[in-house]
């Protein structure tokens, strides 16, 4: 439908982070497991090639850090909301910035505000 969709994402990270830790005698190391999401989507459509988009949906992300010998591994999990833009070149083709906010993933006080630019293809 021209204003309504179903979207789905998945990252993964490709590189660990090192921070550094006063407390610590090694860096902490911290890597992105998996993060995934499924959202309904509203479009306002303003031109042809140019939308305003809503989504609300679910999303899982586990994240792993460690220093020495001691490992810790969290997944969060729970309701996401976000809004964006995208424009299509040739109606086809586009770039889009997004917005998407996970909340308060299950009650730890676990929040990401999440910035994308991304290409898109419609279908």
């Amino acid at each position: 439908m021209q204003n309504f969709g179903v979207e789905g994402e998945a990252h993964f990270g490709v590189s660990n982070d090192q921070i550094p830790c006063s407390a610590c005698t090694d860096d902490i190391d911290a890597e992105l497991k998996h993060d995934y999401g499924i959202y309904f989507v509203g479009f306002v459509p303003l031109n042809p090639n140019f939308d305003l988009f809503a989504r609300i949906g679910y999303g899982e992300a586990k994240a792993k850090s460690s220093v020495g010998s001691v490992s810790v591994s969290s997944t969060d999990s729970g309701f996401r909301w976000g809004a964006g833009g995208q424009f299509f070149f040739d109606g086809v083709n586009g770039l889009r910035a997004e917005y998407t906010n996970s909340g308060n993933l299950d009650d730890n006080d676990f929040e990401a505000d999440i910035f994308t630019l991304s290409y898109t293809r419609r279908f």
